[in-house]
């Protein structure tokens, strides 16, 4: 695309805990719980991303998280790594799965 071709961006004002994404517990243990995540709290995130572990958008980030949800919205939201989602717990197949194959 030529610079002349992309449509005029149309930004707004967020309050500061103004919802960004809202994740839900799996409710094992009774009813889900909401975990909302808002602006500010995407703000520290990016700076330890950035300045702590020098990541950038050419960065690769790999989590083995038991709860990848929340890594996925943070890593993508956040500093815009690339990002793989492995569905599945490797976890259960053996503890150096990744390191095996």
């Amino acid at each position: 695309m030529k610079r002349d071709q992309f449509p005029k961006l149309n930004l707004s004002k967020f309050h500061f805990s103004h919802p960004v994404f809202i994740s839900f517990t799996s409710g094992t243990t009774g009813l889900p719980k909401v975990m909302m995540h808002g602006c500010g709290a995407l703000m520290p995130t990016a700076k330890e991303f950035w300045l702590q572990l020098d990541c950038t958008r050419d960065s690769t980030w790999f989590s083995m998280s038991p709860v990848p949800w929340v890594s996925w919205n943070m890593c993508c939201l956040s500093v815009l790594l690339k990002f793989s989602f492995l569905r599945r717990s490797a976890i259960f197949l053996s503890p150096t799965y990744f390191w095996d194959n």
